[in-house]
């Protein structure tokens, strides 16, 4: 399943995670090796944004949200 809007509209859920059993068991390894990915391909694209993955934020899967500096430093 493709990856879908989160409901309050910050970030996307992502429903399907190819470590998903590892990350049942192991959370801590699995989904920062899973938002290191992502950071990895938005570095690799040339992006500044930060990344973040929620594990299991949300019944429906993780959430993941890239945003530009600006936007996090006015929201912390």
């Amino acid at each position: 399943m493709p990856p879908i809007p989160a409901p309050d509209g910050h970030g996307l859920l992502l429903r399907t995670c190819p470590l998903h059993g590892l990350a049942r068991e192991n959370p801590d390894f699995a989904c920062t090796l899973h938002e290191g990915m992502v950071k990895g391909v938005v570095r690799r694209l040339g992006g500044h944004q930060t990344v973040r993955l929620l594990p299991f934020a949300h019944a429906q899967g993780c959430r993941l949200s890239i945003e530009d500096p600006g936007d996090v430093a006015a929201s912390a």
